[in-house]
């Protein structure tokens, strides 16, 4: 198979046979996709590959890009979530021409193991059963505030500038859509950005990136939703 084509590695995990041993307990793999990731839960697993795709704000589109993306996504969501992040798979290219997890073949692509939680314990689908308790909202507060709290502080003087970097990523992905609200946001964020770039710059050089990037998106927001 080639390097880049992910269509025998998709096949592999969609039929179950790379979750043998691994509590799959005989049930049908089901499969999400997003526009830069599928997912294969199997059991109580959730097996998570990047898909070989390019676009102005990520490219995964060669193996050794995806398996960085993953160790990175492993090292950073196990600092919140260390029970449901397991940990990264090898998948390899067996002399039989067959696929193997974590064999001795040649690497193809990589997969990140997760513990699968219950359907419909997403925020989004409790928000949509109208079963976000206040009790809910403020342990999740509590916990985001003392995870910034303690969060490593970096001193960058160009903070800003690559922040609005990724910000006009995502306009130019966006452009292509003649949606004028999405026309109106971008051109004030544009005026916002000379009056507000020494300030932020100001924040990242002493350290205080969380409360340059948090003040910023939530005047961004602010202003999205009026």
């Amino acid at each position: 198979m080639s390097a880049n084509d992910q269509q025998q590695v998709q096949d592999f995990l969609q039929t179950g046979a790379a979750f043998s041993g691994q509590s799959a307990d005989g049930q049908e793999v089901r499969r999400i996709d997003t526009h830069c990731a599928s997912i294969f839960l199997s059991g109580d697993r959730a097996w998570k590959i990047k898909r070989a795709v390019r676009f102005p704000y990520l490219d995964f589109s060669t193996p050794d890009l995806r398996h960085e993306a993953l160790a990175k996504e492993l090292e950073l969501n196990r600092r919140t979530a260390p029970d449901l992040y397991l940990g990264l798979h090898v998948i390899t290219l067996e002399p039989s021409g067959e696929l193997a997890l974590d064999g001795g073949g040649s690497p193809v692509d990589w997969v990140l193991e997760m513990r699968r939680f219950p359907d419909g314990a997403l925020l989004s689908q409790l928000a949509d059963r109208h079963a976000l308790s206040l009790d809910l909202l403020q342990g999740l507060t509590d916990e985001i505030a003392a995870f910034h709290a303690c969060a490593e502080v970096v001193s960058q003087p160009d903070g800003f500038e690559r922040l609005a970097a990724v910000i006009e990523m995502n306009i130019a992905s966006l452009e292509a859509y003649p949606i004028c609200w999405v026309r109106r946001t971008w051109a004030w964020y544009r005026r916002l950005c000379g009056p507000l770039l020494s300030l932020i710059s100001n924040w990242y050089a002493i350290g205080l990136p969380q409360a340059g990037c948090a003040t910023f998106m939530a005047i961004f927001i602010w202003r999205i939703s009026r």
